[in-house]
């Protein structure tokens, strides 16, 4: 299978998808040609809402992140940044394919997630808890566990190697991890998270040896 990743960032969580064993290739595109280096798949530099609709329906599965900081506490003026989830979602539904939308929680509004995972549930020591909307989802599902917080945004985790100790990052090709900027790692999703999208969605494994 097909898998186009949108607003892909530096590929985080493209990895979790494809250690599912579910795709044979995937594709990532965002604005910023400069991830191009980091970014572990194919990639194309291009604005993801300006994709052709026979684009976009050539995948069996898209995954799209749009840029948080129009709806994160964290940002000072969240007025500075534009919010792109309902444009997403309108372009990803029309596509007709199966897709994930991911985001922070102040995106509820708009996402009207139906799947929140952290990282404690998972073993992680971050707690770093994410927001999906899963088209194909029919029930909402809530993957968390009770722990101690730890922020990777913090002073603690200026290390590259406590970044990938909180995100479980270990997973990353080691050649391919190393390509990755530490704001790069800090903006991706864990791993686990995508990888137990991609068995949510797709039971049944597609690729040889996998």
């Amino acid at each position: 299978m097909r898998m186009l990743d949108l607003f892909c960032g530096q590929g985080v969580g493209a990895w979790g998808y494809w250690n599912s064993g579910r795709f044979s290739e995937i594709i990532g595109v965002d604005k910023y040609c400069d991830r191009r280096s980091s970014y572990s798949f194919d990639f194309i530099c291009a604005d993801a809402l300006k994709l052709d609709y026979d684009f976009l329906m050539s995948f069996d599965f898209i995954h799209a992140s749009p840029p948080c900081q129009g709806y994160s506490s964290r940002t000072p003026d969240q007025t500075k940044h534009e919010r792109l989830i309902t444009g997403t979602k309108l372009m990803l539904e029309a596509s007709g394919k199966p897709y994930v939308i991911e985001n922070v929680e102040g995106s509820s509004f708009d996402l009207k997630p139906n799947l929140v995972m952290d990282g404690h549930y998972f073993g992680l020591p971050s707690e770093r808890r994410r927001y999906f909307y899963v088209s194909t989802l029919v029930e909402p599902l809530r993957l968390m566990s009770p722990g101690l917080s730890i922020n990777i945004h913090g002073a603690d985790y200026t290390k590259r190697s406590d970044i990938i100790k909180a995100l479980g990052l270990d997973e990353i090709n080691a050649r391919r991890l190393s390509n990755l900027t530490r704001w790069g790692m800090k903006q991706g999703i864990a791993p686990v998270m995508t990888r137990t999208i991609a068995g949510l969605m797709f039971p049944h494994k597609f690729m040889i040896g996998s």
